[in-house]
């Protein structure tokens, strides 16, 4: 009994032994296994990238192009074809740049399906929000805000932020961008598309970059009492960290919220209350806002509660003849919204189903705040 004790303990220390060879060579190697991993769509491993250059050669931008997304029924929000990517934009560097813009377009190699535009679900970028912001020398920050930098939707497929002003990413930070795409009008669709995305920064050697004054971005949802919601991993991904988070979540009451809701016929208001949501940390100013909505949304308003005056209005313009967002408006200003730290906040949803049936919503304001804590630090550099 003793021999087979100790045999089976020789084999244990020999499998642990090699558990952990397998987990540090597994930590070395782990971005590219996950962008390998993640970015896998219909055999085709990665988005293809291309970088943008200046004058004297100077970095300007990436572009990057996603596989092909097949459409061959229709795609309700959310349900389309989609695909990952992680990226860089220069692992060999440990500066940073500003990214000043960010634009997607929908491509296809066909002419025959029409304005491309209404295929277009989302494109997010993202970021490890604790690894970002340790590399921004605010470690504390990341208690405070998500990991979603950028999301763009039907309606809103581009983003420049106003002259001056820009969001600092470590270059060698590993980004990830997820796209999807949907078709909510073509009944007998067969072509494939695919995103084309346009990042827009200003590196280190750029004469104008010291004066570039940084952001950093909150997302807030307009969140509903509902019992009729939905819940799938596809709805979260489209939300903002702090609304995936309250997604299911309860009041004393036992009463239930989401961030994702069903519109009956008719105009409706919703409104929910987002001081908490977004939890400033300092009294600062809103240089660029812009939304993500579902068609029949009308506009999404920031209140101040304490003040009882209006922020921000988006208005978003729907499509007389579909279920299709066709534009939806942001707020860019050099001069800046004011937002205190002590106030209380409302966002406010207006909607108008002209259907006869019921439809599903959701409404969420990006807001990008100038960075004073992160320009002390830059300054004192």
């Amino acid at each position: 009994m003793a021999f087979f004790k100790n045999q089976s303990n020789k084999k244990g220390f020999f499998l642990g032994i090699a558990v952990m060879m397998g987990y540090m060579v597994y930590s070395i190697l782990k971005p590219q296994f996950i962008e390998r991993a993640v970015s896998e769509y219909k055999g085709i491993d990665f988005w293809a990238r291309e970088e943008i250059k200046a004058e004297k050669n100077i970095s300007v931008g990436l572009q990057l192009l996603s596989p092909d997304f097949h459409i061959d029924t229709l795609y309700a929000s959310m349900i389309g074809p989609k695909s990952s990517h992680h990226f860089n934009i220069d692992k060999s560097s440990e500066d940073f740049v500003w990214l000043t813009g960010y634009a997607v377009e929908i491509v296809n190699k066909q002419d025959s399906i029409g304005e491309q535009g209404k295929f277009m679900c989302h494109n997010n970028l993202n970021c490890n929000i604790k690894k970002y912001y340790n590399q921004l020398g605010l470690p504390e920050r990341s208690k405070k805000v998500n990991g979603r930098l950028i999301t763009l939707s039907q309606g809103q497929t581009s983003l420049e932020f106003p002259a001056g002003f820009g969001l600092p990413i470590p270059s060698n930070h590993l980004l990830s961008m997820d796209g999807q795409v949907l078709n909510q009008s073509n009944k007998k669709p067969d072509f494939h598309i695919q995103h084309k995305v346009n990042l827009s920064y200003t590196k280190s050697d750029d004469p104008s970059f010291d004066a570039i004054k940084p952001l950093f971005t909150k997302n807030l949802s307009v969140l509903v009492q509902t019992s009729n919601m939905r819940t799938d991993e596809d709805v979260l991904l489209c939300l903002p960290a702090q609304s995936t988070s309250e997604f299911n979540s309860k009041n004393q009451e036992g009463d239930s919220f989401s961030g994702h809701w069903i519109i009956e016929p008719g105009s409706s208001e919703y409104k929910y209350n987002v001081t908490e949501m977004l939890n400033l940390p300092f009294s600062t100013t809103v240089h660029f806002a812009g939304a993500h909505l579902h068609p029949f949304a009308e506009s999404l308003e920031l209140r101040d509660l304490t003040l009882d005056v209006t922020l921000i209005t988006l208005y978003a313009i729907n499509s007389t003849n579909e279920a299709e967002l066709t534009k939806i408006d942001v707020l860019s200003s050099e001069e800046g919204i004011e937002l205190e730290k002590d106030h209380q906040y409302e966002l406010v949803c207006s909607v108008n189903n002209t259907t006869d049936v019921n439809q599903e919503m959701m409404a969420v304001m990006l807001l990008y705040m100038y960075d004073e804590e992160f320009d002390g630090l830059v300054k004192d550099e």
